[in-house]
């Protein structure tokens, strides 16, 4: 099984004095989109509800694969 290379992007809200957006990007590098897509989850449910804005996982070639 090849090794593929998936984009995972975050829009998080920032809270307090510097109230604004800020973008995370994990790399994730799996062998099967659905184990990103499980992976993607899990990373998703490290930030508190709040703060996350956007989730965006992609593929080598830019499609996006799972959004939320």
């Amino acid at each position: 099984m090849a090794i593929q290379a998936y984009s995972l992007t975050f829009i998080l809200r920032l809270a307090g004095s510097d109230a604004d957006t800020t973008r995370q990007t994990v790399t994730i590098a799996v062998g099967l989109a659905d184990e990103a897509i499980e992976l993607a989850r899990l990373y998703r449910d490290g930030f508190p509800g709040e703060s996350l804005c956007s989730a965006t996982l992609t593929d080598a070639s830019g499609a996006v694969i799972w959004s939320e």
